[in-house]
């Protein structure tokens, strides 16, 4: 009982030390939906690591989407679990692995271990003359040790360098560890045959383009350019072909929705349209791809399209009955022309429960009911 209570001490004591740090994506993981919902047959993927991994997971996600089931360790309340330092990993990857049968573990360790943090007079410190947390030595062994364990899964194993960062950061890391870490992570995966994905190679050139203002941390550009070399490597791992999007934030999948419906390429819009909302975050940025999405599949009577954008837009917090009047009004009209008036019926009586229609709206509601 005792071994009990010192181990789960440890471990939060290990995740005190790596709180959610300024700039990380972990502050506003709460906007989001991070539970994969799997699709019986597919590969499963399992990506550990840090803040940085949180930052790219649901890119990558989408990437993988059709292809493969990407999971990441989850805390209680259904968030993102960040992966710590490796000793804290050892500690927890057997809980993380659970029973699921895993094809590919893309993992990293190495920025809290680092990081250069410690307490004097009873408070946390952070200084350049203060030694990282975890000596390369005991890295090493704390790396192997995790490989060890996630060797007995019988996944296939890729390990994601540490990213690149400026001088200047806080809590104190020396641009210069991340390179002496990752040089002795090589020697680790070397020892066990394990490839490497160079996200440090990838990130260190590009850091005022790709990453957050004297911070670990990366923009919304930089963790989608990042997801899109992670979901290459898992995808290579596995012998999986994947179409990469010609855009990288949710922005700029909008405008691209725009310019296809435009050209009238309405295929290419609707899987923009449908990307973007996928990587907003909060109702705002996620509706108006999502509206988007159900006037052109409404219009052009994609059917799958259409009960799926809207269907995502009644799952919206605080939408307003207009709203959901015009998503039942769509799938209404979907539901005439397959004929199936059962679900016309309950459809129509779910709209009139939801006061007077709006003008512009009546003329539709009015031939649906004849």
């Amino acid at each position: 009982m005792k071994q009990k209570y010192l181990l789960l001490l440890l471990t939060l004591c290990s995740y005190a030390l790596i709180a959610v740090e300024q700039g990380s994506f972990e502050e506003k993981a709460s906007s989001y939906s991070w539970a994969c919902s799997p699709v019986e047959g597919l590969p499963n993927v399992l990506l550990v690591g840090d803040s940085i991994s949180i930052g790219y997971t649901l890119q990558v996600r989408q990437y993988l989407k059709g292809k493969a089931n990407l999971y990441r360790p989850m805390t209680a309340d259904g968030g993102p679990q960040n992966g710590g330092d490796a000793a804290g990993g050892k500690r927890s990857l057997k809980q993380w692995l659970g029973k699921t049968k895993w094809d590919i573990i893309h993992f990293n360790w190495g920025l809290h271990d680092l990081k250069r943090i410690g307490r004097e007079n009873g408070k946390s410190v952070s200084r350049a003359d203060i030694p990282p947390r975890v000596s390369i030595e005991q890295y090493k062994q704390d790396l192997q040790d995790c490989i060890d364990i996630m060797k007995q899964s019988g996944a296939q194993l890729i390990f994601a360098s540490t990213t690149a960062y400026p001088s200047g950061v806080s809590p104190v890391r020396l641009p210069e560890d991340a390179n002496k870490y990752n040089t002795a992570a090589q020697e680790v995966m070397t020892q066990n045959s394990i490839p490497i994905n160079d996200l440090y190679a990838l990130t260190v050139d590009r850091l005022k383009e790709l990453q957050s203002p004297k911070n670990v941390h990366f923009t919304e550009l930089g963790s989608a350019v990042i997801g899109k070399q992670v979901a290459s490597a898992i995808a290579s791992k596995l012998g999986l072909e994947i179409t990469l999007p010609p855009y990288n934030t949710a922005s700029e999948a909008l405008k691209a929705g725009d310019a296809f419906r435009d050209e009238k390429k309405y295929d290419e819009a609707l899987k923009a349209y449908k990307f973007s909302a996928s990587l907003a975050t909060g109702r705002a940025g996620k509706f108006r791809p999502l509206k988007n999405a159900s006037e052109l599949s409404f219009k052009i009577q994609r059917w799958d399209d259409n009960y799926e954008v809207n269907q995502a837009i009644m799952l919206l917090p605080k939408v307003s009955d207009r709203d959901k009047i015009i998503a039942f009004l769509h799938m209404a009209k979907m539901y005439q022309v397959q004929e199936n008036t059962a679900k016309l019926n309950e459809t129509l009586a779910k709209i009139e429960t939801l006061g007077e229609l709006p003008p512009p709206m009546k003329k539709l509601y009015s031939s649906l009911k004849k």
